[in-house]
């Protein structure tokens, strides 16, 4: 996929490479005999023929956005909602494939689109599109991250926990923070912190309150056993938050 029109070159064997001529590239949207006689109009997937003499000697097939063609990532308020903004891509019709638990609309939005996203308690590492261009009968099959960026508490019961809950010590077995961080735009780092406390009210002894770092895997997902980052030894209740920097 190129932004803007590519440029191609040629490799002679002495090593020496020289600039394709334009006037040797004939555009075709991809798989169909609509030719476009001014490449910089040309978007989405196209074949390209290498023409000398009448002659084609090669096919290249690769797709071609507009040179203002941005891709913006925005989370929600929660870890498993957010949008993405293919602005200026040009395209005439997108789709999601269907996920378990993934929700999704498509809307105009100025040069080009927003796919509002929702993946449920656990969102998708991915979502995948389908694309089409007019006068073009090939189809565009694209990868793109889930713009999620935060975390979820779950009790031992897979239950999701609220911002200010507590747990008792005994129930920590099982319990887990699942963080998601899949915006590209966005990266945080994340710690936790777990604070000990009597009901509502918090202990103030320095040393009844643990803060860790997060290490997030490759995907951008991490999954932390509460009890893991307990001290020993520690009162009955706490209080846990996380946040992210």
């Amino acid at each position: 996929m190129f932004i803007g029109v590519p440029k191609l070159f040629r490799y002679p064997s002495e090593g020496e490479r020289s600039r394709v001529p334009a006037a040797e590239l004939h555009w075709f949207a991809a798989g169909t005999n609509n030719r476009f006689e001014d490449a910089t109009n040309a978007h989405g997937p196209h074949d390209v023929y290498l023409v000398r003499d009448g002659e084609r000697l090669a096919r290249f097939r690769f797709v071609v956005l507009d040179s203002s063609a941005r891709t913006d990532f925005s989370s929600g308020t929660s870890a498993s909602e957010g949008h993405i903004h293919l602005d200026g891509w040009g395209c005439s019709d997108v789709s999601i494939a269907d996920q378990p638990g993934l929700h999704w609309k498509v809307e105009q939005a100025g040069r080009g689109v927003k796919l509002f996203l929702q993946g449920g308690d656990v969102p998708p590492e991915s979502v995948s599109l389908a694309m089409r261009w007019q006068r073009c009968s090939q189809e565009l099959q694209l990868k793109l991250p889930f713009p999620s960026a935060g975390g979820r508490f779950f009790d031992a019961k897979e239950k999701p926990l609220r911002e200010g809950d507590e747990i008792a010590l005994r129930h920590l077995t099982g319990a887990r923070l699942r963080i998601f961080d899949r915006n590209p735009l966005a990266p945080k780092r994340y710690d936790v912190s777990l604070a000990l406390g009597q009901g509502k009210r918090k202990m103030r002894t320095a040393d009844l309150k643990i803060e860790r770092p997060i290490s997030l895997l490759s995907n951008g997902s991490a999954e932390i056993r509460l009890i893991d980052r307990k001290r020993p030894a520690h009162p009955p209740v706490i209080a846990r938050q996380t946040h992210a920097i």
